[in-house]
């Protein structure tokens, strides 16, 4: 198989919370496409938790997420796909785990400090959520591979989830993006960018009409088996709310791992995190971005 980018990093969950289950700024790391006839079928749960405490945005809730995806190629370079999810968001249960996770790599003197485990809510200016368990929006893409690492894609978001609940956005968005991959020796590398046109959300006021983004991976292939991935992602704001600390740009770090189990299946992991990283906080590195997001994903090709 064709080196993947990093597991099921799906922007869906490395984002504010208030979009955490919005396709806004929709852009999944790029695979690569798919022989003419071959199919990619994958199954993930991910979990990914928020605390923002800014001025009107008050934010601090937990969203999980069973995602169903699907690739074909199609022939002449195409790889057509979509996928969708059945998303639950609430307390959650990695409060006292994430506390932990901070004392080990000397994140004190946030927000999360002293905070109590279990709440549910998302609200800013013009809006407030709280849990909501339902389908998410459908997402559908296209992607054209071309000589020398370079693809091209698009996708298109369709408002299945309910927008009331936070979610959907209750429009339709589209996405464009370009991507270029190269390796060396036993590293791969991967550079991607991207522009979401966001259609006007129902229940968010002050949605973006565009999202730019980037995204930038690394990883390294020691045998036929495993891969270890480094990602960075970065992008404006999916929505204006007036406070500073929402509205700027939102960007973290991923580290994955992918295991083949067999001729044709994988097993993936990954973890991501914002700028509560003692040693990197304040470095403009990371930013903006969930407290903890993890997931686990098996893939399947035939």
């Amino acid at each position: 198989m064709p080196f993947a980018p990093p597991p099921s990093v799906d922007p869906l969950e490395i984002r504010h919370a208030r979009a955490l289950s919005l396709p806004f700024g929709r852009m999944a790391p790029r695979a690569s496409g798919l022989a003419a006839g071959r199919s990619e079928f994958g199954i993930g749960l991910h979990f990914a938790n928020e605390l923002r405490l800014a001025g009107a945005v008050r934010e601090d809730a937990e969203t999980d997420r069973l995602l169903l995806d699907y690739r074909r190629g199609v022939g002449g370079g195409w790889t057509v796909g979509g996928s969708v999810a059945l998303v639950s968001r609430g307390g959650g249960w990695m409060d006292g785990p994430i506390d932990f996770w901070h004392g080990l790599i000397g994140s004190t003197g946030t927000p999360r400090d002293g905070v109590p485990y279990g709440r549910s809510f998302v609200t800013g200016p013009g809006y407030s959520f709280g849990s909501a368990t339902g389908l998410s929006d459908l997402d559908l893409r296209a992607v054209r591979e071309f000589a020398g690492g370079w693809s091209a894609g698009g996708s298109v978001k369709l408002p299945t989830g309910r927008a009331a609940g936070l979610l959907g956005s209750g429009a339709v968005d589209g996405t464009v993006d370009v991507a270029k991959r190269w390796r060396s020796g036993r590293f791969r590398f991967l550079a991607q960018a991207g522009l979401t046109f966001q259609g006007r959300a129902t229940r968010l006021p002050g949605a973006r009409a565009t999202v730019p983004q980037v995204l930038l991976m690394a990883a390294w292939a020691p045998n036929s088996r495993d891969a270890y991935l480094l990602q960075i992602q970065s992008e404006t704001s999916a929505i204006r709310t007036g406070v500073g600390a929402s509205d700027g740009t939102h960007r973290i770090g991923s580290l994955g791992y992918r295991r083949r189990v067999g001729a044709e299946k994988w097993v993936e992991v990954h973890f991501s995190e914002d700028d509560d990283i003692g040693f990197l906080r304040g470095s403009g590195l990371l930013g903006s971005g969930p407290d903890f997001a993890w997931g686990a994903r098996y893939v399947v090709r035939f």
